[in-house]
Formats: C-alpha cells, structure tokens, sequence
C-alpha cells in the first residue's frame, strides 16, 4: 500500500488542518444549540465525583459536597437521624442531582443561598389535589429493581409521576411504595442508568431492570498515583472497562486488549499455551533497548522480566493505556513504551456476592498449510534431480538409474531416492503421512473461576480463586495456572484506611521448542510423507527419515511427534504479587499515603532428551542430554505521598500530588546441563556422568525516584496539568544516574461555556494539548560498567585462570528520552450516544543507546553509548456509540491509528546499520526488511545472456535479480529495502447487542501494510532444490517451460540462496482477524428463583474463527522482538481456534 504520511511539513499541516476543523466545530455547535441554551446557576451545577461504589448516610454526602464544593448546610438534626443510607455509584453527579437522590424520597427538600449555603428542610404538604394522593385509597406496590445484568440497584429512586410521592431501594434492590390510583405512573431512575416509567395497569408487583445510561455516568479513569474525571483529563489516555470484555473468556489480559484500543497494537506471534503476546504502544521508541511498557498493577510497578500471565482476566476492574507523556512522564524513566495500569476488583459494600465463571472448549490449529501428499511430492523431487542430473552431465539422461548417475557425478541431490520409486510408479495403499495432522491436535481449554465480595460501612473485601488449563493444539505442550486474589480495605477510623491486595499463582507448562531443530512446526514441514510416525506395533517409528533421506540429501529431521511427546521440556512458576497502604487524612483535604509492595517469583525448569530418540542430522541411539535452570526475582517498592485537594471560591478546583519511591530488585539465575546418562530412566542431573557448563548469576538493580504533580481547573472548563519526576538508576554511569522528566498539559472545556449550551445534536466537546519527557532504562544491569569475563592463559605451562574487561565503561551512560507532543480532541454527539476521540502526537527519541567503533588502543572494539534519534508520529481516533431501539441495545466501538517512524540519525559518520536480512537507514523506517530484487524469470538463452548474473552463470528457469546498481553483476550492493514490518495503520471494531434475554458480541482487528519474512517459506516451502516438503502453491506454479510458463523457479534450477533474501519471500501480512464471536442468553429470573440464584448467563464463545489474510505462513500475527531485526520469523507456534461453552452464575 503507498501512502505518504507527515512527510516533511506535513505534521504541522495537519495541526493546522485540526486548528480549522476545532474552530468549525465551535461554530456549528453555537449555532445548531444556541435555541437551547440553559439558564441554570453554577452553584447547583457544581459536579461531585464519587471515586468509588459507597453506601453513605446523608450527613456524609452533606460531608463529601463540603469537602468538594465548601457548601455548608443548614439542618435540623431530627429530619435526618433515621433516613436510610444512599447507594451511590462511582461517577460524577451534579450537587443539585445528588441532593434530589438522598433528600427527596425522605420528604424534604433544599434551597442555595448566595453565601454558599444549603438549607434543609421538609416538604411543605401540599393541599389535596390532582397531584398529591391526600385523602385517596392507598395501593401499595412493592417490587425490585435490577441493572440489565441482574445486580441489585440499593438506593434506586421510586416517584409516583405528577406526585411528591417517592421512595427508595433497599440494600436488597427492594421497594414499596403507596399510590393513589391502579394506572399510577412509577419513575424509577438511578445515577448511570436510563430512568424508565412504568404504568401499573392494575399491577402491585414488579421487576423493574434498568439499562445502563453511559451518557449520564461520568466515567472516573485511573491515572499514575491517583484517578480523575474522564471529562478533566488533559493527557491521551485509553480504557477498557470490565463490563467491555466480562462476557468473552480471554486467557490473559493482552488478549483481551487486542483490537480494542486506539494507538495500542496487540500482537500474538505464537499460540504456545502460557505464552504472552507482546504489546506496542505508538510504535517503536528504541533500537537496541527494550520495547516493553511499564506495567502498573494495583500500584505496584512490574519489571520488564515480569510476565502479566499470572493474573486473572476475570479479576480485572479496568485498564487504562497512558500514551502520551504527559500522562506517563509521573512514571519517569520507565514510560517511554508507555504505561500500563491494571486495577483489579475491589468489594463493594452491601450483602456478600459470589459469582461462578466456568468455562469449558475445543482447540484446534487457525490454519493449515496446503503442503503435497507423498505422490506428490515423489514427482517433484524426480523432476528436480533430473533437472540437476542433466546441467551437472552434460547429455546424460533423466532415465538413467542411480548406479549411472553415481558414476557420472559424486553429487548426490542427482540421485532418487529408492524409497519414493513406489509413488512414482503409482502403487496405492502407499504410506502417505500428512505430518500435520500428526503435530496438530484437539485439545481441551477449561477455565473455572468463583469469587466473593461484599463487606460493610467500614471494611470491604473481594477474593478469587482460579484455575486455568489450556492444552496445547501441537502434540506435548500444555500449561496449566492456580491462581487467587484478595483485596481488602478497611476503615480504622474516619481518617485512617488500611488496605491490602494479594496475588499468589502457580503455573506448570509443558514447552515445545520454537525455532529450527526440534521445532515440531518447522521439522514438521520438513517431514517427508514418505515415513510413517507409527510402527504396526504402536510403537512410535525412530529415526526412519534421519536413515533413509541421508543418503540422497535430503533433511535428516527426526520424528517429530515422538520428539514433542518423549522429551521432557517443563517449567513451573510460583509467583506472589502483593502491597498494603495505610492513608491517613491529616486535615481535612490532605491526606498522607505510605505503601509498600513487591513480588517474588521463582521458576525452575527441566530437560530431558533420552539417548532412544534421534537428533537433526543424527540417528538414534544418541547421548542422552539434560539440563535444569532456576530463576528468581525479588523485588520491593515502598512509595509515600502526599495528596492535597481543595475548592476554592466555587470556581478553583486545586489537586496537588508529592511523593518519594524506592525500588530494588534481584535476580539470581542458576543453570546446569550435562550428559552420559547410564540410562533414560533417570532424568535429573545427578544421574548424567559428564557436566558440559554450569553457570550462574546473581544481577540487581535500584530506582530511587521523586515525584510532583499539580492539576488545577476553573469552573471546571479550564483545565491545566503539570507533573515532574526525578529517577536516579543503578542502571547508568555515575556521572548521568539521575534524570528529569517534566511534563505539562492543558483542556478546554467548550460545552461549559455560556456561549456554547449543550444541545441534543452536539453535547460535550472539550479540546486537549499536551508536552512531556520520559526515558527508557530497560538495559542491562550494569551496562555502563567494564565488566570482568574469563579469559584464561598458560603460565608455567600450565592453564591458569585469568579475568579481562569484556565490556568498555562509560560513566555517561544514560537513559534514551522521549519527548512527546499530543493534541487531542473529545465530543459527543445525540445525547452522548456518539463519542470521538482524535489524537495527533509527535515523540522525538534521543540518545539512542548503540555500540559506536572505539580505536583499538582502548583495548575494545566498540563502546555502549548514547548517540542517535528516532521519530515516532502518527493520528489516531476512536469512536464509541451506544443507543436503544426498542428493547433492542447496541453498543459499539471502532478505533483506528496511523503512526509512522523515522531514523533521524546514528553514530557518528554512520547512515546505516545491517542487522541481518534487515537494514535501518537514516531518513527511513527502523528495521527494514534488506535483500534482493526479483524482476522475473530467466525464460530464454538471449534473456540470461543480456542480464547480469549472479557469479557470473545463470541458467533458462533461475530468478533473474535486478542490478540496482547499474556494475553488470549481482553481488551484495545490490540489496536495497524491501518493505517494513511497521504497518501503515491497525484498526479494531467490537459491537455487543442485547435483546430481552438473549446477548451478541463479535469483535475485529485490522492490521494494513505490514511485511513479514516467514523463513521457513523461502528455505523450505518455495524452495527450488527441494529438500523438505513443499506447497501445492509451489508445485503448480513453479516456471517449466516457454508454453509452461510460472512464476516461481523451476524445481532443480541452480541454488545460490539469494532468494532467500528477496523480495519474493516477505510476504504482506496484512490481515483482518475476527477475534471472538458470542452469543449469550442469561435465564428468566421466575426460572433460577426456586435455585437462590441471582442471575445464569450461558454462552458460546468462537475465538479466532476466521482470518483473512494473504500471508503463506501460519500466522500474520509477528512481534517486532529485536527492533533492529523486526518481522522475521522461524517454527512459530500457530494461533488456535476455538470453540468454548461457559456460564456466569451470581448468586
């Protein structure tokens, strides 16, 4: 796809471009809403947020507005002593909306005075009449009220319409109310959800389910050390609800990620079970240092060594992606691959709640390759020896037996193999061995979750146990995870809060090896279907190919399944993740947090090759090899904050933010391997007789930081933020160990202006801009250190041991710094139903950490050093609507993200770097795929005579490669940049629709303009000297002669490799992926009533159940991994498919 974007000026064209688009948004909105322009005074429009789900008295709401707006109330102490407590749900509500919730149904009612005063008072009666129900037969009506899912809505609102006649739900979601008439009206309405009116119509029971109102809840977004308003957020931030991935069973949280957030690039490389899929945020910001983001969990920041496999998807409350830096600069030298904050769930007050989460479904590979039987591929390999039997002896023929042609040429790729004559001859009942069939499997994938929360006024508490079991769809792997959570927060008294949150797991997994040798994937495809994998006994069979194809040069590769299924290849984790806080409020409006946290993980895995089993290249019996490896972290973090909030005059609404941080962590690495087994009976290490290595090591690191951060707003449309750390890291040289990292950004409010009212049409618009820095420290421990290695010497004759520098030090070593400019802009649409995001960024790294050419009278070859830049710029938007027709409710959301990065410059004198069959240029994208050309087929003698050629020989059948530089021959200069991995943009959609019982949800993700180099297609699959198996692709299309003519080599044409490194093997892998497809029905509630259950929910879950791509691999789906060396792959585990049967249970 070409597609020039910001190229030059062009990012500053498209700022303007968005300049303009903002000022004609403000004029439409003014004059398509001026009609309606409100007259409401300030003082009741004031905005309370609720940071949390709480039950309150309504002397502690008087308590929480006090605290956010400085309004005294004036009250009688009798009119409130016994009303009930108030439900309130974690959002944003107007003073005036919040006072109507908890004053009205008990009777009274309030008035603003102009010093800041509230007064209380009751309900004057009113005289009987048409709306009041005095002297009138009561009818009492009871019922409850529930939200779609079936939770129970406490402190739901119940009015008799036209009456001041009202009530409200019990903890329960139970009501009763007296009415005054049969065909009385009932309003039930609740802070986030659609008020609904009910005419009895004669009825005195009812269940009311009120529907979730995303207009109408201000959605409150966790940000680093602290959460906020979505609608006072300056910076770029993306969130994900649980509610937006509760009812799809995902197996870890990247997946549930994927395709569902601007600027958030998901990529699942392998389907290895346990496995993570790896996660970009706004592209690449390095070249040679890691590429993770920072991952935050309940507050407690994990170390790029840290897997996120560990916690449950279920336990999840909400994800929020800080992008720009202004968002991730409080986070420092680790935010320049962006932030990842995951807050679990915590219990909300009220009677305990448990829920069931079970799950159980079928695996099986996305995709098979369309790779030749055994008559097939007979025929190709006869065809490509006899094409190399008669160019390497000149008027031989094809027909000649094996004992001539070895008499003619001691090449042995001329000679076939005795075993395949049969299939030429067409015999049938043939073995006939499809190796991928035997490889892949179905394989089972069960989940079973239960947890509980609830708790009181004081003390709140959620707790989960998970067990996770997924079997692997490739023949010996699976991985199974014991997890739990407990999350507690108490009140010791009215200002001081403890809380703790704990994450134990155990996982074991059962691994298979990716990559070439043993690669059940990649020796797979090698795998002729010549040779069975069974013999008549059951027995598998040994070493049949490895003894055979030998002989004609043909791959050696052993069985594979007896391979993935015999030999030990385990590692088991233990994990415990965890942190406590107390918080304590000094004076009202400032509190004081002291926290502390950390992990430590323990892992150990095993191996064992028996001796009965052969290697590549050699039968069985072989040496017996094993080995075993521990790893362990250790790892603590104690943070202290201060936090201020205040209002000041009704209009300053100021949040200050102080802190201090420590950070260790340790690593240990044990390993051990060893052979000369006496036998394959014993498998540990004690029992091998000879020790080939023993290593280990012991690294740690320390990050000791502080931290500021002011956020201040004016009548809450004028926003502004700033925000400072400083990181001093063991991980850099003396003289550069400590860093700032600053950040500012502003928002604007338009629809709170005067001169721009809401209206139906256009209801918020609010523009952003933003600046910031963060750094990069994911480097090695003691990077900046000359490093002691072993370097041993004969003295008097004899070995000694000796030590030398293996590293060259650098004392100004530091970490790489991004620097991030971002504006965005937010609107609304229809009543909130339509929301858009647009973000235009710009991040400029510097400081690049590269290996420059030292002079070699410094006793090193090069030097670890912080010199050159990249650039990262792109837009990105996101849309989400959500309406109902009917009873019918649709809720949907669309993303898509264009970023583009640029070399801007490397070491000194140095325009590029060869990494490979990959190149990074300056000027041009990282990580560029790097080979030759092909621009056709040699097709006749005039055509190899008039091109140049590879060594100067080239025969009628063979690539033709395009001279690029114009010197008459094909040699390495001739290489040039053949496509990048970076794609032109990635794009999600997901849509969830609802009707009565019955739920639906699917969800895309769209990725344009990528490239991969899959190196088992040009080593194996299109190869034209075939060895392993090949692709019907290959065979059918393959060049034979002028009338049959194609377009890849014909089989047996000379191999000189280079088209290994062409243009014809990086594929376009681009790809459309249907993600997951749901479809739910949760039971009528008269059915489960009898059963003391809340609520059942059974569904059925597709996940990956199409794809659609043109990419010849197994899947299009490849991590950067080493940003140099992006896109390349090699025995990847393919991606599942599945199909899974679950049910929700609440009771």
């Amino acid at each position: 796809m070409n597609f020039k974007f910001m190229n030059g000026h062009a990012f500053y064209g498209v700022l303007l471009f968005l300049k303009s688009a903002m000022r004609i948004l403000i004029f439409f909105c003014c004059t398509i809403s001026f009609a309606f322009a409100s007259n409401k005074g300030f003082s009741q429009n004031a905005e309370i947020t609720i940071q949390k789900n709480q039950t309150l008295s309504i002397k502690e709401i008087y308590k929480l507005i006090n605290k956010q707006t400085n309004y005294k109330f004036i009250y009688r102490h009798d009119l409130i002593k016994d009303a009930p407590k108030v439900a309130l749900k974690k959002g944003v509500m107007k003073v005036n909306d919040l006072l109507d919730k908890c004053l009205l149904p008990n009777k009274l009612t309030y008035e603003f005075t102009a010093n800041e005063t509230v007064i209380v008072k009751r309900q004057p009666t009113l005289p009987a009449g048409p709306e009041t129900t005095q002297g009138k037969r009561q009818i009492r009506v009871t019922g409850t009220i529930t939200d779609e899912k079936g939770g129970v809505l406490p402190g739901a609102t119940v009015f008799e319409k036209g009456t001041k006649n009202g009530t409200q739900a019990d903890l329960a979601g139970k009501f009763s109310i007296s009415v005054s008439k049969p065909d009385a009206v009932l309003v039930f309405s609740f802070l986030g959800f659609v008020s609904q009116e009910v005419n009895l119509n004669n009825r005195t029971t009812l269940a009311i389910v009120l529907l979730t109102d995303a207009g109408k809840l201000d959605e409150v977004v966790v940000i680093g050390y602290g959460s906020q308003s979505k609608v006072k957020v300056t910076g770029s931030i993306a969130s994900l609800k649980a509610d937006a991935i509760k009812d799809v069973p995902f197996t870890d949280v990247a997946q549930a990620l994927a395709g569902k957030l601007a600027g958030v690039q998901v990529t699942q490389n392998t389907g290895a079970p346990g496995s993570a899929p790896n996660i970009s945020i706004r592209g690449v910001a390095t070249l040679t240092a890691g590429t993770d983001p920072l991952i935050v969990l309940d507050g407690l920041p994990l170390s790029e060594d840290v897997s996120i496999q560990s916690i449950n998807p279920t336990d999840i409350a909400s994800v929020e992606v800080l992008k720009d830096a202004a968002s991730a600069a409080i986070y420092g030298s680790r935010a320049s691959n962006g932030v990842i904050l995951i807050t679990t769930k915590k219990g909300v007050q009220g009677k305990t709640k448990f829920t069931y989460n079970g799950s159980y479904g079928i695996q099986n590979v996305a995709k098979k390759l369309d790779l030749l039987d055994g008559y097939e591929l007979a025929q190709l390999l006869k065809e490509a020896r006899d094409k190399v039997y008669l160019r390497t002896v000149p008027g031989a023929s094809a027909n000649d037996s094996n004992e001539i042609r070895e008499g003619n040429t001691s090449n042995t790729e001329v000679l076939i193999p005795n075993y395949i004559l049969p299939y030429l001859d067409g015999q049938k009942g043939l073995i006939n061995t499809d190796w991928q069939d035997a490889i892949f499997r179905s394989a089972p994938i069960q989940s079973h979750e239960i947890n509980a929360s609830g708790g009181n006024e004081n003390t709140t508490f959620f707790v989960s146990a998970n067990f996770f079991d997924q079997g692997g769809i490739v023949v010996g792997s699976d991985f199974k995870r014991y997890s739990a959570r407990v999350n507690l927060k108490t009140k010791f008294s009215d200002k001081l809060t403890f809380g703790i949150n704990l994450t134990p797991s155990i996982s074991k997994q059962n691994k298979i090896v990716e990559g070439w040798e043993d690669s059940p994937v990649s020796m797979g495809i090698n795998s002729h279907p010549f040779f069975p994998v069974y013999n008549p006994d059951g027995s598998y069979s040994i070493s049949e190919q490895i003894k055979q194809a030998a002989l004609y040069g043909l791959p050696d590769a052993e069985n594979v399944v007896a391979v993935s299924d015999i030999t030990t290849d385990t590692r088991e984790d233990s994990r415990l993740l965890g942190g406590a806080f107390l918080e304590y409020e000094i004076i009202e409006g400032l509190t004081a947090k002291t926290y502390f946290g950390g992990y430590t993980i323990s892992s150990r895995s095993n191996y064992f090759r028996p001796s009965y089993l052969g290697i590549y290249r050699a039968a069985a019996p072989t040496v017996a090899q094993g080995r075993s490896s521990t790893f362990r972290i250790n790892n603590w973090v104690s943070e202290n904050t201060l936090n201020y909030k205040k209002r000041f005059n009704d209009k300053h609404n100021l949040e200050v933010l102080l802190g201090y941080s420590i950070q260790k962590e340790n690593i240990e690495k044990n390993g051990i391997s060893g052979q000369g087994y006496p036998n394959d009976e014993v498998e540990t290490l004690n029992a091998a007789t000879i020790i080939n290595s023993a290593e280990s090591s012991i690294t740690e690191w320390a990050l000791i930081s502080y931290l500021g951060r002011v956020q201040y707003d004016y009548e809450n449309k004028y926003l502004l933020s700033a925000a400072i750390r400083r990181d001093g890291s063991s991980r850099f040289g003396n003289n550069t160990q400590f860093g700032i990292f600053p950040s500012v950004s502003v928002g604007w409010r338009v629809d709170q202006e005067d001169f721009f009212p809401k209206s139906d049409a256009f209801s918020s618009l609010k523009f952003r801009g933003s600046w910031g820095v963060t750094g990069n420290n994911q480097i090695a421990d003691f990077g900046s250190l000359a490093l002691l290695g072993s370097a041993n010497y004969t003295f008097n004759g004899s070995i000694a041991n000796g030590l030398r520098p293996g590293t060259s030090p650098n004392s100004d070593l530091s970490w790489e710094e991004s620097t991030t400019t971002n504006l965005g802009l937010d609107a609304s649409f229809f009543k909130n139903k339509l929301s858009v995001s647009i973000d235009a960024y710009r991040t400029n790294t510097d400081g690049l950490l590269l290996n420059v050419p030292v002079p070699g009278y410094s006793g090193f070859e090069s030097s670890l050093q912080n010199i050159g830049k990249i650039r990262n710029q792109g837009i990105e938007s996101s849309m989400t609507y959500q309406t109902k027709v009917g009873q019918l409710q649709i809720s949907s959301t669309a993303n898509i993200s264009f970023n583009r990065n640029k070399t801007i410059s490397l070491g000194p004198g140095q325009t590029r770097i060869i990494s490979g069959m990959n190149i990074t240029e300056v000027g041009k994208p990282v990580g560029a795929h790097y080979g030759y050309k092909i621009i056709g087929i040699y097709e006749t003698q005039q055509e190899v005579v008039n091109f140049p050629r590879f060594g100067g020989e080239a025969n009628i059948g063979e690539y033709i490669f395009a001279d690029l530089n114009n010197d008459g021959i094909i040699s390495s200069d001739d290489r040039t940049s053949l496509g990048t991995y970076w794609p032109d943009y990635t794009w999600g959609f997901s849509s969830t629709l609802k009707y009565k019982y019955f739920d639906f949800n699917f969800s895309l993700q769209g990725v344009q303009g990528v490239t991969v180099r899959d190196r088992m297609v040009g080593t194996v699959l299109y190869d034209h000297q075939p060895w392993g198996n090949h692709t019907k692709d290959y065979y059918e299309n393959a060049w034979r002669s002028l009338e049959n003519p194609g377009k890849y080599a014909a089989p047996g044409s000379r191999s000189n490799i280079l088209h290994r490194e062409s243009n014809l093997f990086v594929d376009d892998a681009s790809y459309l992926r249907v993600r997951n497809i749901t479809l739910g029905v949760t039971l009528d509630k008269k059915l489960i009533k009898k059963l003391f259950l809340d609520n059942i929910r059974i569904y059925a879950t597709a996940k990956n159940p199409f794809t659609f791509t043109s990419f010849r691999g197994y899947n299009p789906e490849q991590s950067g991994g080493n940003p140099l060396q992006p896109g390349v792959t090699l025995g990847n585990f393919p991606l599942e498919r599945s199909v899974v049967l679950g049910v929700n249970v609440n009771f």
